[in-house]
């Protein structure tokens, strides 16, 4: 019933989601740039750094996005892992349904709020989530 809990199990679950998105990408960048930075004499930490997570950046952005929204929304581990010192926001909104009925009003006003943030990451970085979506869509 802790917050830490809940990020080690949303972490355990979204990484090997995030380590399959992100191999595909890597795979795809050109290698010959890197080649390129190693004749230059740079060390493969200064290559990592410099060279390919500029590169990367559309991926970490999509990936960010969909692992966000992920762990924005889960309900199911939530739900059997927080009681009444934490809960997430999924959990608080089922607890508007009761055997009297729903409470729309304030069901409504808590998934506003669910969605504002996720809207929000997306259009901040719309510009590399499209260009991380179509990265690799054509084989020269």
């Amino acid at each position: 019933d802790t917050y830490l809990g809940l990020i080690l199990t949303y972490v355990a679950y979204g990484l090997p989601f995030a380590i399959w998105l992100l191999v595909g990408f890597f795979q795809e960048l050109p290698h010959e740039i890197e080649e390129a930075a190693t004749m230059d004499g740079t060390s493969y930490l200064q290559r990592f750094r410099l060279i390919v997570l500029p590169l990367a950046r559309p991926a970490l952005a999509v990936t960010s996005v969909f692992v966000l929204i992920y762990a924005w929304n889960e309900f199911l581990f939530a739900s059997i892992l927080t009681s009444f010192n934490t809960k997430t926001l999924p959990v608080v909104m089922a607890g508007y349904i009761s055997d009297k009925g729903i409470e729309w009003g304030q069901m409504s006003a808590l998934s506003t709020m669910m969605i504002v943030p996720g809207i929000l990451v997306a259009w901040l970085s719309q510009k590399h989530i499209v260009r991380g979506l179509t990265f690799g869509a054509v084989k020269e």
